[in-house]
């Protein structure tokens, strides 16, 4: 996934709204770059799947860091994204080990909703891997 949609008063809706009231605009900030970090790590096209599991090297330490979250602030914050429904967690023992996201998917760019890898890699990723950078099937 390249990109998300969200619609102008994303940050009115129920989910935000509660994340607003209990952690302000940094909670709200947090919620932004967790959608953001989401679409980054959760594929295209027939490989998507927005999972993030947090197990080095993306653990709980990455993850504040992306969120600008002090980590002694990180459970908090994913519990308070829980209650409002914005996230599901799965827990691992005593530790927070998946986030989900499943309304990602609502947000999924066009691009991803058309792109069907030729084989079961993806060739975007490929070619990232690579050097060549992302470019769109049938663009040279």
């Amino acid at each position: 996934m390249r990109w998300f949609k969200h619609g102008s008063n994303f940050r009115s809706s129920p989910a935000m709204f509660h994340i607003q009231r209990e952690l302000g605009d940094s909670g709200f900030a947090r919620a932004v770059k967790l959608i953001e970090i989401m679409t980054e790590k959760s594929g295209s096209g027939v490989n998507f799947n927005p999972r993030l599991e947090l197990f080095a090297p993306t653990d709980e330490k990455w993850l504040a860091f992306e969120l600008g979250c002090p980590l002694e602030e990180l459970n908090e914050t994913l519990e308070i994204f829980g209650q409002a429904t914005f996230i599901e967690l799965e827990m691992d023992e005593d530790r927070i080990g998946t986030i989900i996201m499943n309304d990602l998917a609502s947000k999924k760019d066009s691009w991803s909703d058309r792109y069907k890898p030729e084989s079961s890699s993806d060739s975007a990723t490929v070619a990232q891997q690579r050097g060549h950078g992302l470019q769109s099937p049938g663009l040279t």
